[in-house]
């Protein structure tokens, strides 16, 4: 899947849950340096698996996830699928 252009917003995988569902696998993806600029994102690298962080929707919103799993995918052009 591929991130947005900026490193201010992340992409959703639409092939996985929601963030607003109770159960199941969300998958986030942001550029952690996108053309020179580090992402502010780039604070969930240094978490564990295992870790929880919240996130506050644009209603005020607040939900809490937890880390399973981590992946980083090396720089690189890749086919869409």
């Amino acid at each position: 899947m591929e991130p947005q252009k900026t490193t201010l917003a992340a992409g959703i995988s639409h092939r996985h849950m929601p963030l607003s569902f109770k159960i199941g696998t969300s998958v986030i993806t942001w550029h952690v340096n996108f053309n020179g600029c580090w992402s502010a994102l780039n604070v969930l690298t240094s978490k564990k698996v295992g870790s929880t962080f919240s996130v506050t929707d644009e209603k005020g919103k607040t939900q809490m996830y937890k880390i399973t799993k981590k992946v980083v995918v090396k720089k690189g052009s890749y086919e869409k699928s």
